[in-house]
Formats: structure tokens, C-alpha cells, sequence
């Protein structure tokens, strides 16, 4: 800065400053890695694990029946004093002590970039490693041979179906011909459509399964991360997500539960000719074993068992992903309201109510010599020179000033958070995503279909209600899967719309310009959920579906006729 001359005290903030920026460099964002860190109910953390107890009803659901095998392992706690000597080149050994300790006193406090910051050094901070997933990869043995299992039930079901429906619809005849051939065609040409739904719940739930029994690092990292972005974030998780999920699974669970009665008890075709058609269709391979009085019996038990598991199985995965979707629009929902805080709270107010330590001085060479003109003001405002009609009073400038650096950074570092939150939930549930919207145009063509054709199928009102019931319960998950996803690209694109409104003012601090036009840069691409890369799930894709849809079931009602004549004639 040429042509002024600092004076001794303004010399020591820069030192200060100077000496801050490295400790941060050097340990603000390797103090809060992944890999580091994780919650313990030992530590006064806020929010420590408290994603972990959220999805603890939910998840011990899934691992009784089998769709679950993820179990958190809690571990010790590492602290910054049991750090042993052959750590000597990792980053924390490499750090100011007094700094790291202000630095995670505050991210452990739950610092939040749109409120003020605490400032005592003195205390010595635990360190928490977020790993509670990593173990159940090694040490949950009996949840991974029990999600195996069933994986490999529905898997095997899956290609003994396929097989058995090449062999009676294509004629391959690859297997013995049973004793029931007769009743076997007439279930196949009045509960095709039944098959077909059945058919597309085990696609979807064994090809989700294998993805996650392939992605299971990934999956752990997941579920790691999650607890990480949680406390780091210092986010307030509220309790109405928890029954939101909750409501959801109770919802869907009835659903089972109407479908068994309407087996058992009222003897509906949909479901007991439905359940006859998947037995037979599953067990062609095998259906020797079958050809005695009882057969028929077991093989409509079994149908029975796979209609029920096979559609659980498909719904499990994703109620997770709403779940987690819905997290993810509430993290970034808290996000944008702590940048709107952040951007629209008043520099100079900070500056006005700094504490004294130094007497006022005027300015010097080259800039208005005021008194109320402090280097407070100057470092706040790029070196330029500020008036104050109230009296601008020089405290310890570096306190503010360091406290609206840390809390823009905080802002940018949260929303890489909320972005590689958004990379894992894609990587995750990738696969999923994929065999569900491919194969739910299938499905709601034919269900659409099927309800549409009611006087053929159906012979009475409870018939046509029970295939109202599976249309209805299909359209609700489909709009709840959809709708949660796309609202996390709503509210993710929401903080452009607060930096639009609000622009880049001249008066603000030169952290808050840098935060603001990086935003912008990271806006120029759309923050969505997306199905491996090949769709982005929001509102048009809804739209999209649902025209595809509609578009295909005209198509089959108009070739239905021949179908109906020829059901009519046998």
C-alpha cells in the first residue's frame, strides 16, 4: 500500500491476520473432513447423530424384512491430544493449536454463517469422526446374509418367471407340460395384467438391490456424509419428516395388508387369479413337484408370498430415497434462509459496535484525513476511505472483520455440502430411479388398462374397487417419489432467485461479493436429482411421464378389443 505508513497497532492486526489465515488454510477444512469425523453421544455436539436416531424406525422396518443391511457401528471418540506422533503428517499435526481450537470450537458449536460466531480460543475441541456406516460392511454379517437372501429369492423369481413366460407365451416349451395346461391358459389370458404389475415389482427390486449390494461403499459414505453435513451444518431436523416417512411406509404397509385380505377373505380374481398365474409362471421350471392334489394350493400360497414380498421390496427403496429427499430440500431450505440473513445484515454495523482497544486516529497520504475514519473501515471496505457521522470508534478490527470472512466462507462451504450431498444421492439411487420410471410406464399403462376393461375382468364392485385401490396406491407413490425430488431442484434454485433480487451492492464487503458472484457461477447449472445422468427428476419430467403415459394406454385400449373378443369366446 504505497504512500501510507502503518502504525505499530495496525502492523499487529495484519500480523494477526496474516497468522489466522494460515491456521484456516491449513486446517479449517481438513479438520472437518469426511473421513475424520464422527458423532458420539459422549460429546455435547449439537445435532450429533441426530440423523442417525431419525431414520432409526424406518430402518429397523427395512432390516426385519429384509431390505436393510446397513447398521450403524458406534465407535470412540478421537480427540486432538490422542493424536499419536506417526500422524506427524497429517494436516492436523501440521496446525496452530490455539487456531484449530477457536476454528472448531466454532464448527463444532454449529456455527452459522448467518448468525455471529463465538470467539474464545481457549477451548480445546473433541473431534468426532462421522464412520458409523463404514463398520457394517465388515462387522454386520448376519444383516448382509439376510439382504442377500432375499435378493437372491427375488432375483430367482424374476428368471424363473421370465422363463416360464417365454415358455407358455412363445411357445418354447423348455419345460414339462402340467397336468393343469387348460386352467393354466385361461389364467394367463384373464391375469396377464396382474403378471405384468407383479413382473415389474421384481425387475425394479432385484435390480435395486444389486446396486446397492455393488455400491456398498458408496452407500456407506452416504449415509456418513449425511451425519457430517447434519452437525457441520448445525441443520434443525424437524420431527415431521420423521412421520412424513413414517406415514408413508404405515400407508403403504396397509396397502399389503388390504391386498392379503382381499386374497384370503373375499376371494377377489384380481388377487387370488393373480397369485395363481405368478405360482405357476415361477415355478414352471420345477412344476413336477407340483403335480399332486395340493398342488395348485402351494403354487397360489406361493404366487401369493411373491405378490406381496416382490411389491414391498419395490416401494422400500423408494421411500428411502423420499426420505432422503426430503432432508435434502431441507437442508437447502435453511441454507437459503441463512443467506438471506447473511446478505441483507449491515457490514458497517458490525464496525460501529466494535469494542475500543485503540484511541481513533486520522487518516493519512492520500486519503481524507477524518478522525472518525478508522482502519476498521478501511480494511472492511477494500482500503478506501469511509465517513461516519456517528463516530466510527477503532476496536479490534480483525474480530469483524475475520467474523464476515469466516461466515462467507462457512456459506460457500456449506453449499459444496448440499452439492456433493446431491452427487452421492445420484450415485446412490442412480439405479433405482432407473428401473422405477422404466418400469413404471409399463405399469400404469396396464393398470389404467385393467380398470378400464372392468367388465371384462371384473364381475363385481369389489373387483373393480380392488383394482381402483392398486391404481391409486401406484399413483401416490409415483407422485411422492416425483414431487420430492423435484422439489429439491425448486429449492436448490431458490438462492439464485435471493442473489437476484438482492445484486451486488457496492457497499458490501469484498466477501460478500466473492460469495455472491461465485454462487452465481455455480448457478449457470441446474442442482437436480437426476437417474443416473440420463433424466433429471422434476416438474417437466413429471409431465413427461404422465403424457407418455396416457399416450401408451390409448394405444392398448385401441388394441384391446381383440384381446376382450377372444377372452369373451373362451
Amino acid at each position: 500500500m504505497a504512500g501510507y505508513t502503518f502504525y505499530p497497532e495496525e502492523l499487529d492486526i495484519i500480523h494477526q491476520q496474516n497468522s489466522f489465515n494460515q491456521a484456516r488454510n491449513k486446517s479449517f477444512f481438513s479438520a472437518l473432513n469426511f473421513n475424520l469425523i464422527k458423532p458420539s453421544a459422549k460429546e455435547n455436539v449439537p445435532n450429533s447423530g441426530r440423523i442417525t436416531r431419525l431414520f432409526r424406525p424406518l430402518r429397523i422396518i427395512l432390516t426385519l424384512l429384509g431390505r436393510w443391511p446397513f447398521q450403524p457401528q458406534p465407535q470412540d471418540v478421537t480427540t486432538i491430544s490422542s493424536i499419536s506422533s506417526s500422524s506427524r503428517t497429517s494436516p492436523l499435526s501440521q496446525i496452530i493449536e490455539p487456531d484449530l481450537a477457536w476454528i472448531e470450537q466454532r464448527a463444532a458449536a454449529g456455527s452459522r454463517f448467518g448468525q455471529p460466531l463465538p470467539s474464545d480460543p481457549t477451548i480445546s475441541p473433541t473431534i468426532p469422526v462421522y464412520d458409523l456406516y463404514t463398520g457394517s460392511l465388515k462387522s454386520g454379517v448376519v444383516f448382509w446374509m439376510y439382504f442377500i437372501l432375499t435378493t437372491l429369492f427375488l432375483s430367482t423369481v424374476l428368471l424363473f418367471s421370465v422363463l416360464g413366460f417365454c415358455d407358455f407365451f412363445l411357445d418354447w416349451r423348455l419345460f414339462a407340460v402340467s397336468s393343469w395346461d387348460e386352467e393354466e391358459k385361461r389364467n394367463f389370458e384373464s391375469n396377464l395384467v396382474p403378471f405384468v404389475l407383479v413382473w415389474s415389482c421384481l425387475l425394479h427390486s432385484s435390480i435395486s438391490s444389486i446396486s446397492f449390494i455393488i455400491k456398498r461403499k458408496t452407500v456407506a459414505k452416504f449415509l456418513n456424509y449425511w451425519n457430517f453435513a447434519i452437525d457441520s451444518m448445525d441443520i434443525d431436523v424437524p420431527k415431521g419428516i420423521k412421520r412424513y416417512v413414517l406415514m408413508n411406509h404405515a400407508f403403504f404397509l396397509s396397502f399389503l395388508i388390504i391386498i392379503f385380505i382381499a386374497y384370503r377373505i373375499l376371494c377377489l380374481n384380481l388377487i387370488r387369479g393373480g397369485s395363481v398365474l405368478v405360482g405357476i409362471l415361477t415355478v414352471r421350471p420345477v412344476i413336477f413337484l407340483f403335480d399332486s392334489t395340493q398342488g395348485l394350493f402351494k403354487i397360489r400360497i406361493f404366487g401369493m408370498v411373491v405378490i406381496l414380498y416382490s411389491v414391498y421390496a419395490s416401494r422400500a427403496f423408494l421411500l428411502l430415497f423420499s426420505f432422503k429427499s426430503k432432508l435434502l430440500r431441507h437442508a437447502f431450505k435453511i441454507w437459503n434462509k441463512r443467506l438471506k440473513m447473511l446478505i441483507r445484515s449491515s457490514p458497517t454495523a458490525k464496525i460501529i459496535t466494535s469494542f475500543s482497544r485503540f484511541p481513533p486516529r486520522a487518516c493519512t497520504e492520500g486519503i481524507s484525513r477524518d478522525e472518525n475514519c478508522t482502519f476498521a473501515a478501511r480494511t472492511i471496505f477494500m482500503g478506501k476511505a469511509t465517513r461516519s457521522s456517528v463516530g466510527v470508534t477503532c476496536g479490534l478490527p480483525h474480530l469483524s472483520y475475520t467474523d464476515e470472512k469466516l461466515r462467507c466462507e462457512k456459506a460457500f462451504e456449506d453449499y459444496r455440502v448440499l452439492l456433493k450431498l446431491v452427487r452421492l444421492t445420484d450415485q446412490v439411487f442412480g439405479m433405482v430411479l432407473q428401473s422405477y420410471y422404466g418400469s413404471q410406464l409399463l405399469n400404469m399403462c396396464f393398470e389404467l388398462y385393467y380398470l378400464a376393461r372392468s367388465g371384462t375382468y371384473n364381475k363385481t364392485p369389489l373387483e373393480i374397487l380392488a383394482a381402483l385401490i392398486v391404481l391409486v396406491q401406484n399413483i401416490y407413490i409415483f407422485f411422492t417419489v416425483s414431487l420430492d425430488a423435484a422439489n429439491v431442484n425448486e429449492e436448490a434454485m431458490r438462492g439464485l432467485e435471493i442473489l437476484r433480487r438482492t445484486g451486488i451492492s457496492q457497499n458490501q464487503s469484498i466477501h460478500r461479493k466473492y460469495l455472491m458472484a461465485n454462487m452465481q457461477i455455480i448457478f449457470t447449472q441446474k442442482i437436480v436429482l437426476s437417474g443416473g445422468k440420463y433424466f433429471s427428476v422434476d416438474r417437466p419430467f413429471i409431465v413427461t411421464v404422465l403424457g407418455a403415459v396416457f399416450t401408451y394406454f390409448i394405444i392398448v385400449l385401441q388394441v384391446g378389443p381383440s384381446l376382450h373378443k377372444k377372452i369373451e369366446e373362451s
